[in-house]
């Protein structure tokens, strides 16, 4: 099924505006719990691989940029929206997340 450009550049924005949306929603850190961290990076993950496949013409290297920016944009979001201090390992788990979905999306596009 072919998905026009447009849209998935608007889908993969809402995607992100929801994202840093969340980031100033107290209760979804509470009701993540215990699933915290596996939810960070399996959000991120998502997050990288439907940017690959809004641009898929872009090399793995740009695609890098927002897999590593949005994570410290939506933890400095959380300051402010949860009230506590920058969280460092939640950044790198974010980061991971965005790196295994470039990964996930690599191997995806090259068995095309």
């Amino acid at each position: 099924m072919h998905v026009p450009g447009w849209l998935r550049y608007r889908l993969y924005a809402i995607l992100v505006a929801c994202l840093i949306g969340g980031a100033f929603i107290p209760e979804f850190g509470e009701l993540a719990g215990s699933w915290h961290t596996p939810l960070h990076l399996l959000t991120f993950a998502l997050v990288a691989l439907m940017g690959c496949w809004a641009w898929p013409s872009l090399k793995w290297y740009w695609q890098l940029v927002p897999a590593l920016l949005l994570p410290v944009i939506q933890e400095v979001c959380e300051m402010y929206g949860y009230g506590h201090g920058l969280e460092w390992r939640d950044i790198l788990v974010d980061m991971a997340g965005g790196l295994i979905g470039i990964a996930i999306a690599a191997l995806l596009l090259r068995r095309r």
